[in-house]
């Protein structure tokens, strides 16, 4: 097994980084919609779905699984 060091390429970085604010954009809608069903302001969760999101997503990634939206998992 060869193991190599990570490359960071600038190019990659800007192709990716307009995926990223949409993915933020979603998660933020459907924090909105959950908000809007039940009838709870959830607005001061806000920040605490984003890392809960974004540990998730780490996790999943690090033993080999892509992640998967919300509404696709069932």
């Amino acid at each position: 097994m060869v193991l190599h060091s990570p490359v960071f390429d600038i190019n990659a970085m800007l192709i990716i980084a307009p995926i990223a604010l949409i993915l933020v954009a979603e998660n933020l809608g459907h924090i909105k919609a959950v908000s809007a069903m039940t009838g709870e302001n959830l607005d001061p969760q806000i920040g605490k779905a984003f890392v809960a999101d974004g540990i998730a997503t780490t996790l999943s990634g690090g033993v080999g699984q892509l992640f998967i939206p919300s509404q696709q998992r069932f």
